[in-house]
């Protein structure tokens, strides 16, 4: 056989020109059981005749580059809160249901429990002895100035003053966890039962009591959710983590719902590829939020990226196999059966990557390739 000598020297030089695209060939090569980083073949003259090949060279085409990927839509921690009851009991009424809206501030449950009476009695003798001890306090010092009285006497009297006055703080917070003010407390108005009121403004996501319900502290009530900041985390196979950039455009759909399309920007990406999933998690704002679904709904989108120049071929003369992807190069009746790396594929095209660029304007065979291949003896 006779072997074009022009179309060996592009060949060779281009494997010698870049180190990068000689290891992804080899072991494509390795992969497929087999030593051949090329091979080339000569066509008879009847060959030529009977194959009618069609070829072309590679367009450099500014593309736009359409990522699709998956996602959610997702709610800021800030617009979620869990509602629970401070040391549990017993529900004793329940003024929601699930899917409603309510108000920061508006009430929830009452809750009973025997040890919410103990703590307001606690704090109501503690006020009470605080008064009594500060007084004291106050008559032994003006005993000692007079010497009516010992230095030990007053010193007591400020020690019981102030673990009083210590006691009634603690128990003062433990009634603001309960919601009950503690300086209009009185004799008067104590109870065994506290309301729950609503920490946020939302919807009621989940209600996870019913009334009579025993409940510990760790038991949510309810959980409300304000969806007037939703956004969407979408999840970027980390190959096309170079192309991201904030601003960018997004359209998606949701499941069941995909003829119509909803925007988005990108407004923050994450720092790292994600080690395990091997993706960038991409955070995207909407426009008209309070449209969205509820959080936890998956989405399908399509990332926008700037155009760029690429190098472009039929996409039909791709031969691909399990371990790597062919184009054949032609020359005068020589062919050259060449692995590759293939990028985006836009308008029928294929974009050709880590390809010496004297290749570029080589001529590639359109059809046939499946024929071609069959010519090649490893194969």
């Amino acid at each position: 056989m006779q072997i074009n000598q022009t179309l060996i020297a592009i060949i060779c030089s281009a494997l010698i020109a870049s180190n990068c695209s000689k290891r992804e060939i080899t072991a494509a090569s390795s992969d497929a059981g087999t030593d051949t980083i090329m091979s080339v073949i000569t066509l008879t003259k009847k060959q030529i005749r009977n194959f009618d090949l069609e070829t072309a060279r590679p367009e450099k085409q500014l593309v736009e580059r359409n990522i699709q990927c998956t996602g959610m839509v997702e709610v800021p921690i800030s617009n979620c809160a869990r509602v629970t009851a401070p040391y549990g009991g017993t529900v004793n009424s329940l003024f929601i249901k699930n899917k409603t809206y309510v108000r920061s501030g508006s009430l929830l449950a009452e809750i009973t429990n025997p040890d919410y009476l103990r703590i307001q009695q606690e704090y109501l003798e503690k006020k009470s002895l605080l008064y009594f001890y500060h007084e004291e306090f106050t008559r032994q010092g003006e005993l000692t100035v007079e010497h009516a009285s010992s230095i030990r006497k007053m010193q007591q009297a400020e020690v019981n003053y102030r673990m009083t006055e210590v006691s009634l703080f603690a128990l003062k917070e433990k009634l603001k966890i309960l919601g009950i003010h503690a300086d209009s407390l009185t004799v008067n108005n104590i109870s065994a039962s506290i309301k729950i009121l609503a920490p946020i403004s939302g919807y009621v996501a989940e209600k996870g009591v019913i009334s009579g319900s025993q409940i510990s502290p760790s038991t949510a009530i309810c959980d409300i959710v304000n969806p007037e900041d939703l956004f969407l985390s979408l999840q970027l196979p980390e190959q096309y983590a170079a192309f991201i950039k904030t601003g960018q455009s997004v359209n998606f759909t949701f499941p069941g719902d995909t003829l119509i399309q909803h925007t988005g920007r990108v407004k923050l990406t994450a720092p790292q590829i994600d080690p395990e999933k091997k993706t960038l998690n991409l955070i995207v704002s909407v426009q008209n939020p309070e449209l969205l679904p509820l959080p936890g709904t998956s989405i399908h989108a399509t990332i926008h990226t700037i155009p760029d120049s690429a190098f472009m071929i039929t996409a039909k003369a791709i031969f691909s196999t399990k371990s790597s992807d062919y184009i054949f190069m032609y020359n005068n009746g020589v062919v050259t059966r060449i692995p590759v790396v293939t990028g985006i594929v836009y308008d029928g095209m294929i974009e050709l990557k880590n390809l010496n660029t004297k290749l570029y304007y080589a001529e590639y065979v359109v059809n046939r390739t499946n024929l071609l291949n069959s010519l090649f003896k490893d194969e």
